[in-house]
């Protein structure tokens, strides 16, 4: 949030894998990369597998919007 009270909309992109190579089995999805551009302020974030920096940016930008391209394959 900037000095103005104004919120960010960030732009994301996921990718996820399968641990063990256990392919379509749900319990076995793992993410590989998340990264996020902030489309007010132009910053630019990523996220490597299970970095514990990514529950705080969520936590630090719960008021903020985020936008997905194709938010279905986002939410797997």
């Amino acid at each position: 949030m900037d000095a103005t009270g104004d919120r960010e909309v960030w732009s994301i992109d996921t990718e996820w894998g399968y641990r063990g190579h256990r392919v379509d089995e749900e319990s076995a999805w793992q993410p590989v990369v998340l990264c996020a551009v902030g489309l007010q302020s132009g910053q630019r974030l990523h996220f490597w597998e299970r970095d514990p920096q990514l529950a705080t940016f969520f936590a630090d930008h719960n008021g903020d919007t985020f936008l997905a391209h194709y938010s279905v394959a986002e939410m797997k």
